[in-house]
């Protein structure tokens, strides 16, 4: 058996990314690059993935994915949930 820290969302629907100050400006330009990763982070918190899944399904290292994780952690819109295998 496994241990693993898999990703759950807390709402079922998608949240407002907005209102919590998750859509970045960068001259006056959202970053679509990271809000689709937002939201692709958001909709694969399953309770089935962790990190690492998240990191090869998405094709990205972890040290982007991260900040994101804990940024959308901060506002409650998903939580680590231990899970074994």
């Amino acid at each position: 058996m496994e241990n693993v820290d898999v990703l759950v969302a807390t709402q079922v629907c998608e949240p407002q990314l907005g209102r919590r100050g998750l859509y970045h400006l960068i001259m006056g330009k959202t970053v679509a690059d990271e809000i689709l990763l937002r939201v692709d982070i958001l909709s694969y918190s399953d309770g089935q993935r962790d990190i690492d899944d998240m990191s090869e399904l998405f094709g990205q290292p972890r040290e982007v994915l991260e900040p994101m994780i804990a940024e959308l952690m901060e506002h409650d819109l998903i939580r680590m949930q231990h899970h074994t295998y």
